[in-house]
């Protein structure tokens, strides 16, 4: 009995992870230029989000908006001054969203736009 409820839990809790895990949409890396952009198309987000990768970046600009019915919801251009994980924020029960993120800067860099759902 003990060991049944063990088991249900492990399995409770294994698919609560799996569902909220950042999966990747899209990544781009600079290949030798001055910047970097990825441009996705996300069907049925729970939440997005973007990371910043390289030594030199100097700047990330996100643009993007989602479709919630007949709503279209820009959430206008955002800024981040240097690499890291950046959560963005989008309605919720969103039909899909597009995000284009471009890095800029120096040396090998990279954007990588993750989604959750």
């Amino acid at each position: 009995m003990l060991a049944t409820v063990a088991l249900v839990s492990l399995l409770v809790v294994t698919a609560a992870f799996s569902a909220t895990r950042w999966r990747v949409a899209l990544r781009a890396d600079s290949r030798g230029l001055p910047w970097a952009t990825a441009h996705a198309i996300v069907k049925h987000p729970n939440a997005l989000a973007v990371r910043f990768v390289g030594g030199e970046m100097r700047s990330g600009l996100v643009v993007g908006d989602c479709v919630r019915g007949s709503r279209r919801v820009n959430w206008g251009n955002l800024n981040f001054g240097g690499p890291g994980f950046y959560r963005l924020g989008i309605p919720r029960h969103a039909a899909r969203c597009e995000v284009v993120a471009t890095v800029r800067g120096k040396g090998p860099m990279g954007v990588v736009i993750l989604r959750r759902g």
